[in-house]
């Protein structure tokens, strides 16, 4: 009796099927012609000549019909993938979301970016996970199917934080932190309520937590971090290390947000913001100036505003239904065109020395010729632009990313290269400068 059968294997080669059924080909006429066939399948430990003869049967006294049925006639070992430690976090931290070595599903447990948490002396943070070992697996042909090695969570702990088996405990006070995998607990200044009539302005050294508002008017300066539980409104804010803003950030012309190392916020509305670190908004910016010399990462959109990052940006969608002007650079440094304002004034003051020197006595002996003085500070003016174009060279693939795409009115800018987009495209898209020509490329993701 024949049979119609095919030989199948899986994507792995460990493990061999034979389907058969009317419709299964080739065909099979004998046991020995089944047999042969699968001989020259060349399998490092086939299963017994008498255990083959089994199946055919099977397959002989299957019913015939149009349903096609299997079976696994030989297995070897799966390759089993392991997982990388990372760290299970108990409280909410500050920083950003941190990945282990391979797969997202292994990322560090962060509830909420903007969230903090005042821990207590001997309070566990983190518990450290160790990972799953690998195991590499073997074919039906005897190869070896080797897995991806697996890591333990490489972290560093600061000050104010100690490991005990394998927990990160609170040495003392403070809110914690995780920022390019350090560890650390800062004790903090609380003040209880809002920045305001009752506390005046704030100038001091040292990390300070407000568990209210920055009420409009008020000023705040600080030269380490700043953790501001609800919003800032119209206020002066200055700030050496990071801050951390669990509303918004709502400001006018004459307030500016000076923040020297990460800021983290749900959103930005209005106003002028420098951050010398990385900016991640957990919403929207709306009708704002922000300078970054770092990566800027929004959750939301970006609408109306000038938006610069030296590195990168990304974001859901820039500009609206309605066509505002939203306008988005990257290779900037916020001190570029300061000096270049400066150097162009000082250019225009050595043009009218000159003019007047033609009609004036020349300059009396031991005196300081003022375009001397003046050639002197546009040159150094000049080496801090060179400085600057350097820095700005050795940003690794620059880049805008819209997640959802950009509306008509998006005029993005690197460097001397820019385009306005002039029609809604809402389709994920990523704009990056072509090494070769040197202009800007746009390609869906």
């Amino acid at each position: 009796m024949s049979i119609h059968a095919r030989f199948e294997f899986n994507e792995n080669n460990t493990k061999l099927t034979v389907k058969y059924g009317k419709d299964s080909d080739p065909l099979y006429s004998s046991f020995e012609d089944f047999f042969e066939a699968f001989e020259k399948l060349g399998l490092t430990e086939p299963p017994s000549k008498e255990s083959i003869e089994k199946v055919f049967e099977e397959c002989e006294n299957a019913i015939e019909g149009g349903v096609e049925a299997e079976l696994i006639i030989a297995e070897s070992k799966e390759p089993i993938e392991g997982l990388n430690g990372y760290l299970d976090f108990k409280v909410n931290v500050t920083g950003e979301a941190e990945f282990s070595q391979a797969e997202e599903d292994e990322a560090s447990d962060f509830k909420n970016q903007t969230a903090f948490t005042d821990v207590e002396k001997d309070q566990i943070i983190a518990k450290v996970v160790a990972p799953i070992v690998s195991e590499s697996g073997v074919d039906l042909f005897g190869q070896e199917l080797k897995v991806k090695p697996v890591f333990k969570y490489q972290f560093q702990m600061l000050e104010g934080v100690r490991l005990e088996e394998e927990g990160v405990f609170a040495d003392i006070g403070g809110i914690p932190h995780f920022k390019k995998r350090q560890i650390y607990v800062k004790n903090c200044v609380c003040v209880e309520g809002d920045v305001g009539p009752e506390t005046g302005n704030i100038q001091r050294s040292g990390c300070i937590h407000v568990a209210g508002d920055i009420l409009e008017g008020y000023e705040i300066e600080t030269d380490e971090d700043l953790f501001v539980q609800g919003g800032v409104y119209k206020s002066q804010v200055k700030v050496g290390g990071d801050i951390v803003v669990g509303q918004g950030i709502v400001q006018d012309d004459l307030h500016t947000t000076i923040c020297e190392g990460d800021l983290t916020v749900n959103y930005i509305q209005g106003g002028h913001l420098i951050v010398k670190g990385d900016l991640t908004v957990q919403k929207d910016i709306l009708h704002a100036e922000v300078e970054c010399l770092g990566t800027i990462v929004v959750g939301g959109d970006i609408i109306g505003g000038y938006v610069k990052a030296l590195k990168s940006i990304e974001v859901s969608s820039s500009g609206n239904i309605e066509g505002t002007k939203t306008r988005l650079k990257v290779l900037h440094h916020f001190e570029y065109d300061q000096l270049s304002k400066i150097r162009n004034q000082l250019m225009e003051t050595s043009r009218q020395i000159k003019q007047k020197s033609r009609d004036e006595k020349e300059v009396s002996e031991g005196s300081i010729d003022p375009l001397d003085e003046i050639n002197l500070q546009i040159e150094a003016i000049r080496e801090k632009l060179r400085n600057l174009d350097t820095m700005m060279e050795a940003v690794y693939f620059p880049h805008i990313k819209w997640n959802k795409g950009y509306y008509a009115g998006t005029f993005i800018k690197m460097r001397s290269d820019r385009t306005t987009f002039t029609k809604d495209n809402l389709i994920p898209i990523v704009a990056c400068i072509d090494k070769e020509s040197g202009l800007i490329t746009t390609k869906t993701q």
